[in-house]
């Protein structure tokens, strides 16, 4: 064979090596081509979707807590709407992870991103729980606001009926005095006015008493709504029944027209720190709806740490996907 060839058949063999290079560049690529788009039409975009849906989460969990902090139906309003908006940008990055394709290979795919769904929508739910709780304690802490105005009518009520008692008691007290310091006779009057002396005190100190006990009462109801936990605030009501017991017991030593009228006033009182419908009740009451309402805050945390854990187990698997992946492609 002559030079020319001998140039021929390099020149085919360099051919032959390039489309054989190149046939098994594209036998390649077309073997890696359904992963690679798994990877890059899906996991990828999907993981970072997770993730985002991840921090929002964590956004509304650290928002609630304010929940059990708000005073009027107006607070609750206004935070409840802030939170709503939260939520439903949750509800639709849970619904951008929901199954798009019905395909074997995509399905396979997609159920690693069940368990996160699963927790975002038990977030959700619980939120929606929260939210009927904090309503019903709202009405319940109007209830009580409506009973310390009653409370507070009540012991202003109680102070004007005793004022004039008190004045002319001291009244009497002073005169008694007077009349024991002035008295120019010996044994009989001075005998009166000396046992004038002694009742007029024995009133007054009655008087005081009651006074005493039910600014003690007044005192220890408008208190109820700092009570944190139910055992203690069985303590305030055995304490403001001890209180009623013993007001009652000094209105039946004083005088037969001011008996019945405080105690009309302390009917007022018991009733106000009844355990059922005075402000003790309201309280117990609401401490009942945020003993569950702090579970749900609790649990919805626990649930946001492990969504992180799985939405980062997810990031993750994306990534050592995607390269494994390109290193096939290249490879």
């Amino acid at each position: 064979i002559g030079g020319g060839g001998h140039l021929l058949l390099a020149f085919l063999g360099i051919s032959g090596f390039a489309v054989l290079a190149a046939a098994s560049a594209m036998y390649a690529f077309w073997i890696n081509r359904e992963a690679f788009e798994q990877v890059t039409e899906y996991r990828i975009p999907a993981a970072l979707k997770a993730l985002v849906l991840s921090r929002q989460s964590e956004r509304i969990v650290a928002a609630v807590p304010a929940m059990l902090t708000v005073k009027t139906s107006a607070q609750h309003r206004e935070l409840s709407a802030r939170i709503k908006l939260e939520v439903n940008t949750l509800d639709r990055l849970v619904q951008e992870l929901a199954p798009i394709d019905d395909s074997v290979e995509v399905s396979r795919e997609q159920e690693a991103y069940t368990f996160p769904l699963q927790l975002a929508s038990e977030i959700r739910q619980n939120l929606e729980a929260l939210d009927k709780l904090v309503d019903q304690r709202l009405l319940i802490a109007e209830r009580r606001l409506e009973l310390v105005r009653d409370l507070a009518d009540t012991h202003a009520a109680t102070e004007r009926l005793m004022a004039p008692w008190l004045q002319t008691t001291r009244g009497s007290i002073v005169k008694a005095q007077n009349d024991i310091r002035n008295s120019k006779h010996a044994s009989t009057e001075l005998a009166d006015s000396a046992e004038e002396l002694s009742q007029a005190i024995t009133s007054f100190r009655k008087l005081q008493e009651v006074q005493s006990t039910t600014a003690s009462i007044n005192d220890m109801l408008l208190k109820v709504d700092l009570v944190q936990s139910r055992e203690r605030l069985k303590v305030v009501e055995f304490r403001l029944n001890r209180l009623l017991r013993q007001s009652r017991a000094y209105i039946v030593e004083l005088h037969s027209k001011l008996q019945p009228l405080l105690n009309e006033r302390m009917d007022a009182y018991t009733q106000l720190a009844s355990n059922d419908k005075g402000i003790p009740g309201t309280r117990r009451r609401e401490l009942e709806l945020l003993e569950p309402a702090e579970k749900l805050i609790a649990k919805n945390e626990g649930l946001s740490a492990e969504l992180m854990r799985a939405v980062n187990a997810l990031v993750e698997e994306a990534r050592r996907k995607s390269e494994h992946a390109r290193d096939n492609a290249i490879n």
